[in-house]
């Protein structure tokens, strides 16, 4: 559907492609309208507060694609052209993502799905292998939201915060500001760098861990500590490539991201019971094709 849509004639081609046979005057038709409000009050809240209701806004979506098809999509990239990063993996999840939309605002504008920036951690085929909380029953499901479910399931006493957004500079602090431990689980330098130079600024506890193929590294930071080194020392390079560690174009073994896991959980009960000997100062170099496992310490 090529229609060119707008502030000015949205109302008119909602009415035109609207079809609910419960639908018996306008106050229906009105109250479906509002479902696209309600998400955007929903989005908002989850940037103000970080929490959201996710079932909600699917709820109100599905009635969207029932009620107005397709056009559904061409309301919901005008309407919340500012929140496209939230709502695409709900489209992707209830598989009503379309690879762009035309025709969109004044401007005729065609915005296409791949452009945009979106945290878009959702559960696929590729990560069953090696991230143990998932299974091919959570394939298109968002994986923060499993993961809690998850582990809610092991231990219904755990208390768990989600946050469903791609950690940057304007957020982190706000995350991590309140936890005194932080497990860096990340899969590429830029970020895994942002995480380190705000736990450094925070004074911080951080165990950071990177793999690919059968290789892993883990590192940890005691940031209240003065003389603790930080990631950048292990990697000096200014701009340091995600060609290292890239598990999308390398691949990686399951068995490797568990050990690698599995060490930086065992790091973090060191560090909170205060116990044994940690990674302080010191990459753990992991080369499980050889079976080496070897220590390299920073001064």
């Amino acid at each position: 559907m090529d229609d060119k849509i707008d502030e000015s004639n949205v109302l008119l081609y909602a009415a035109r492609f609207y079809e609910n046979p419960n639908c018996f005057d306008t106050v229906e038709f009105y109250d479906d309208l509002k479902r696209i409000s309600y998400i955007k009050r929903l989005f908002n809240k989850y940037k103000e507060t970080g929490e959201l209701k996710d079932r909600l806004v699917l709820n109100h979506l599905i009635v969207l694609f029932n009620v107005f098809g397709t056009f559904a999509n061409k309301m919901l990239f005008l309407k919340l052209r500012d929140y496209l990063d939230l709502l695409i993996p709900f489209l992707i999840s209830i598989d009503r993502c379309p690879k762009s939309v035309s025709n969109i605002g004044l401007e005729n504008e065609t915005i296409f799905v791949s452009s945009i920036n979106i945290d878009n951690d959702i559960v696929n085929l590729s990560n069953i292998h090696r991230q143990s909380l998932f299974s091919s029953k959570d394939i298109k499901k968002q994986k923060v939201s499993v993961a809690a479910k998850k582990l809610k399931e092991i231990n219904p006493q755990t208390k768990i915060e989600t946050y469903r957004l791609r950690l940057n500079e304007k957020n982190i602090k706000n995350i991590i500001k309140d936890y005194e431990l932080i497990i860096d689980g990340s899969d590429n330098f830029k970020t895994k760098f942002l995480i380190n130079d705000y736990c450094m600024k925070l004074k911080k506890k951080l165990i950071t861990g990177a793999i690919s193929k059968f290789d892993g590294h883990v590192f940890t930071f005691d940031f209240k500590d003065k003389k603790t080194v930080s990631l950048k020392n292990f990697y000096q390079e200014k701009e340091v490539s995600d060609d290292i560690f890239n598990c999308e174009f390398d691949g990686v073994l399951g068995t490797t991201a568990t050990i690698v896991g599995a060490t930086q959980a065992n790091e973090a009960l060191k560090l909170l019971m205060e116990i044994g000997k940690n990674l302080k100062n010191q990459i753990l170099i992991i080369d499980l094709l050889n079976l080496n496992f070897r220590k390299v310490k920073f001064k």
